[in-house]
């Protein structure tokens, strides 16, 4: 679960998420996701990554992580409701780009880049993405892991654990991010195209101007 929650030993005052599961209903290989995670955002330093302030576990051996508090939208309803126009939308894709490059070269695949995942709020007037919920990365030298992700935007090769998933596994879901952003509705799933599916140009000849 996550929570908002507050600074409160009178230094000063801050909004933080405060993620916390139950140790209890954690299996071996979720716990380890959990701990995964919280090593990993320590590494990250770039503006369009929610960056951890602290971590640790509670007197019932429950683990939490304190992470910015971003108060935000996901990004294909911020384009939206802001009326972005396409350079504009282009424009704030790239920072999410430059997100995910920064996590590569820390050694980090995302795996589940999503909309939700991708928050936007404005600071000074400048929209501003944020990527949150590194919870099932794994180290871009990849291998065999447990399927994960979200439909639509997972790769294929995700679907199967036996595959390798690597850094081009996000680069296949912003891919999806970046078709969702722009035309306005989710890319189809891969497992439902025939070889030859309609191709992404296609979907936007279809919008308005």
């Amino acid at each position: 679960k996550v929570y908002l929650a507050q600074r409160a030993d009178g230094a000063y005052e801050r909004n933080v998420a405060l993620k916390v599961v139950d140790d209890l209903q954690m299996d071996v290989q979720q716990r380890a996701f959990f701990e995964v995670e919280r090593q990993l955002l320590a590494q990250m330093d770039h503006p369009a990554i929610a960056q951890i302030h602290d971590a640790g576990s509670d007197d019932n051996g429950r683990p939490w992580l304190v992470m910015e508090y971003i108060e935000g939208s996901p990004i294909t309803s911020f384009c939206e409701q802001a009326g972005m126009s396409l350079r504009q939308r282009i424009e704030l894709f790239i920072k999410v780009c430059e997100g995910v490059q920064h996590a590569h070269q820390k050694g980090v695949v995302h795996r589940d880049i999503k909309p939700a995942n991708v928050l936007v709020s404005m600071i000074d007037g400048v929209p501003a993405p944020k990527l949150i919920d590194f919870g099932i990365a794994m180290g871009v030298s990849g291998g065999p892991a447990q399927a994960a992700g979200t439909p639509g935007y997972m790769a294929p090769e995700q679907l199967d654990p036996q595959k390798r998933s690597d850094s081009r596994s996000d680069i296949y879901s912003l891919g999806a991010l970046l078709y969702e952003i722009v035309g306005g509705v989710r890319p189809p799933d891969c497992a439902s195209l025939p070889p030859d599916g309609a191709r992404p140009s296609l979907q936007l000849d279809t919008l308005p101007a």
